[in-house]
């Protein structure tokens, strides 16, 4: 980015030397350096987007978000369903006590977790299925 024509205060001019370069008379700088919003605005490239997202503070939240988006959809489309009919049809919900960890791993939650994490929360689904009367263990 070209710093030519910019007060001093407007970009880090205390960074490394190998951030600048001076060509044919001017000035440039990575966009990193700049600390005057309002320039970095009028010159603003999208390409830059991707190179400074890492440095959001919430880009390890963003990251975490992407990594789960497959079960991030997963919820939001078992939240649609009202009828326990159709939650029995769209297999979120099994009418037989045969939990296994198929069923867990249809979750790309739990299908992305460690064999023990699925191993713990099927068990802990398990004592709370109901038994052969309808009835549930208090857990």
């Amino acid at each position: 980015m070209d710093v030519t024509d910019a007060n001093e205060s407007d970009y880090i001019a205390t960074a490394p030397i190998d951030q600048y370069k001076n060509e044919r008379g001017r000035k440039y700088t990575i966009p990193q350096n700049i600390s005057n919003l309002e320039i970095l605005r009028t010159v603003w490239k999208e390409t830059w987007s991707e190179l400074l997202v890492q440095f959001h503070p919430e880009f390890p939240l963003l990251q975490w978000n992407n990594d789960k988006s497959s079960s991030i959809r997963f919820d939001r489309e078992m939240k649609k369903v009202e009828k326990f009919d159709q939650a029995v049809t769209e297999g979120f919900i099994r009418t037989d006590a045969l939990l296994d960890l198929a069923y867990i791993r249809r979750d790309p939650f739990f299908a992305s977790t460690e064999p023990s994490i699925q191993e713990v929360f099927l068990q802990k689904l398990n004592r709370s299925a109901p038994l052969s009367s309808s009835l549930y263990l208090n857990i």
